[in-house]
């Protein structure tokens, strides 16, 4: 679990993505989630290695005989043999033999889904509040970001060019050091 969080971090970082595991809370809740065993859920851990290396690991979620595939990541430097999407393939046949029938995998648009997957539905999200203040900064706050991705999703080339621009605040990042993930520049002029 610590390599996976680590690769992941590292890819988060490398999209120009704000990184989830830099919150310790999210930490343990994912490593909880994963450990947990009941009769209707379960989390599972899937690993790809070769000579005892891991190369692939993709976490997910089981439940109601549905796989929710949540996090995914691979040794970059193994990028060209498509180890993420070896490792998908395997817990494929692992959840088939476990007699699970669907494998979720996530909303969003991304190559390796196109390949993978038999069929789309159609979720909708949001979330209910009460009319007040707060909620209507909420709203105002949200509404920029709603805009962005609905404007993304239905236009392919500009989110081409939005995946290139994180990239460039990745590879601005990496040139910062650690600890650039989610914090402002330091302000130089001050004593």
């Amino acid at each position: 679990m610590a390599l996976l969080i680590q690769w992941k971090s590292q890819q988060y970082r490398r999209s120009g993505r704000s990184d989830p595991f830099s919150h310790p809370w999210f930490v343990a809740l994912v490593e909880d989630l994963t450990a947990t065993t009941t009769a209707g859920f379960y989390g599972l851990l899937s690993l790809l290695s070769v000579d005892r290396q891991p190369i692939a690991i993709q976490q997910a979620l089981c439940a109601n005989g549905v796989v929710s595939c949540w996090f995914a990541a691979y040794d970059t430097m193994l990028a060209a043999y498509s180890p993420g999407q070896a490792c998908m393939l395997e817990l494929v046949k692992a959840a088939s033999m476990r007699g699970l029938k669907e494998i979720d995998l996530a909303k969003g648009q991304a190559d390796y889904k196109d390949v993978l997957e038999n069929r789309e539905r159609v979720y909708a999200e949001g979330w209910i509040e009460r009319s007040s203040p707060v909620a209507a900064v909420r709203r105002v706050q949200q509404w920029p970001r709603r805009r962005l991705h609905g404007l993304l999703r239905d236009h392919p080339k500009l989110r081409g060019s939005a995946r290139e621009a994180l990239r460039n605040v990745g590879r601005v990042r990496a040139t910062l050091g650690p600890g650039s993930n989610n914090q402002a520049m330091p302000n130089r002029n001050t004593k």
